[in-house]
């Protein structure tokens, strides 16, 4: 909500067995939010958050703090889109400006956990992207017959791969008989970009759920929002091969080269 400090950590994991030095973390500050803290000696730069020079052991990992708060004038239903560099990698978190009725579970365990994640967050036409969908049941009680519904644009988006459900007009459909209580359920899907999609345009992908004993579980818990953007060109990475970012969540299984773990107070 609004006035909501947001808790990010970024993990960085060094998959060699040599010592990566000169390590160099950006992360730019979203639309809506306000710099509050950074640890590990991040700095505010005017437009975002650094951290210069980092080493990472060898086979280890390197964690960043990070807090923004949302500002006061956010629009509700705005997608705090959160993106962190290093080396050429990017990780990325999307999180939605809710109003309280829907951020506040209206008992305490009856929360779902939906997210839907990307391998990356700007696509050129022609080129595909991986999603991954993730669902836990969070409540006290098992919850039966489900559906998982993931509305795409078809005008510049075609399904090429993956756990692809059943197609229904501009939605794939997964159906799952039932999920216990703190069970988990994920599918990986690709799709292709049309050639012709015009540079800036935005690819919306609203990913839901519904079933059997959700009916206390607030909107905001049963549905997700993904946005990619469009572009003619991207920069080249340079990235060299001895690190590996992740930016990810601990509530989500991510793309493999994304670790951020986020919490809202």
């Amino acid at each position: 909500m609004p006035g909501d400090v947001l808790e990010y950590e970024i993990a960085i994991h060094n998959a060699e067995t040599k010592l990566a030095t000169e390590v160099d973390v950006d992360a730019a500050l979203p639309q809506y939010t306000e710099f509050v803290a950074a640890s590990e000696g991040g700095t505010w730069t005017g437009n975002g958050i650094r951290w210069n020079n980092l080493t990472v052991s060898p086979k280890g990992d390197r964690l960043l703090g990070l807090k923004l708060r949302i500002r006061s004038d956010a629009p509700i239903g705005t997608a705090v889109q959160f993106v962190a560099n290093v080396k050429g990698h990017q990780g990325v978190d999307i999180t939605e400006v809710a109003v309280a009725s829907d951020v506040a579970p209206q008992t305490e365990n009856a929360t779902v956990l939906l997210r839907k994640s990307a391998d990356r967050t700007e696509v050129r036409p022609g080129e595909t992207i991986t999603y991954t969908v993730y669902l836990r049941n969070t409540t006290d009680h098992e919850i039966q017959s489900l559906t998982v519904e993931d509305r795409l644009d078809l005008r510049y988006m075609q399904v090429v791969g993956g756990d692809a459900g059943a197609m229904q007009g501009d939605r794939i459909v997964w159906t799952i008989p039932a999920l216990a209580s703190s069970e988990d359920w994920q599918v990986r899907y690709t799709v292709r970009v049309a050639e012709g999609t015009p540079h800036g345009a935005e690819l919306l992908n609203v990913v839901s759920v519904s079933g059997e004993g959700m009916e206390n579980i607030s909107l905001t818990q049963r549905v997700f929002t993904a946005r990619i953007s469009v572009v003619s060109t991207l920069p080249p990475a340079g990235a060299p091969l001895d690190l590996l970012f992740l930016l990810g969540s601990s509530i989500a299984a991510l793309a493999p080269t994304v670790a951020l773990r986020k919490r809202v107070r």
